[in-house]
């Protein structure tokens, strides 16, 4: 995080800060799961490994499909 300072009144733990630093937090933020990441992030308390960021993506994909069905409806 080289140099980085937080900002006022920022509560993001390291843990967060090094997730959302990485590629795999980057890809979260510039797909829309990041606010999935932060939640697992926050309850498991672990960095999140393959399997879990392939079921946040696998769960922004099925909720974007029926997004799809509603609106041809």
């Amino acid at each position: 995080m080289g140099g980085r300072h937080p900002a006022a009144g920022d509560s993001a733990s390291p843990l967060i800060r090094a997730v959302f630093a990485h590629a795999s937090g980057q890809a979260a933020v510039a797909e829309g799961w990041a606010p999935e990441l932060l939640a697992e992030v926050r309850k498991t308390r672990r960095w999140p490994g393959s399997y879990t960021l392939s079921k946040l993506r696998e769960g922004l994909a099925r909720r974007s499909g029926d997004c799809r069905i509603l609106r041809r409806d």
